[in-house]
């Protein structure tokens, strides 16, 4: 699946591993007010106006649990393996970015 091509896309990166928190899943995972984090994030970016899809970046191994996290949330979502390192999600996301979106955010 591809994001949808329009005025914006969301990326959400959600690949870290959030080693200094000491948990035993990824620090998307973990929930904030009885939601995963993932979840939250990928909302609020749904829910403006001018993004059209969001792509959100998951750890290796994770991608299943985070297409479950972002369901439901209005838009297209589109789960891509993030990177070893921040750069290297951000690249995995843009890779997926239809060529005529205006605005990546």
């Amino acid at each position: 699946m591809q994001p949808h091509p329009g005025a914006a896309v969301a990326i959400v990166l959600a690949a870290g591993a959030g080693r200094r928190l000491g948990a035993e899943e990824p620090k998307a995972f973990l929930l904030i007010g009885g939601r995963p984090i993932l979840a939250v994030a990928t909302g609020a970016a749904a829910a403006s106006p001018a993004v059209s899809s969001v792509v959100v970046t998951a750890p290796a191994g994770w991608e299943d649990r985070a297409r479950e996290c972002v369901e439901g949330c209005g838009l297209p979502v589109v789960v891509v393996t993030g990177g070893s390192t921040r750069l290297a999600s951000v690249l995995a996301a843009l890779e997926v970015v239809p060529p005529e979106t205006q605005v990546v955010a």
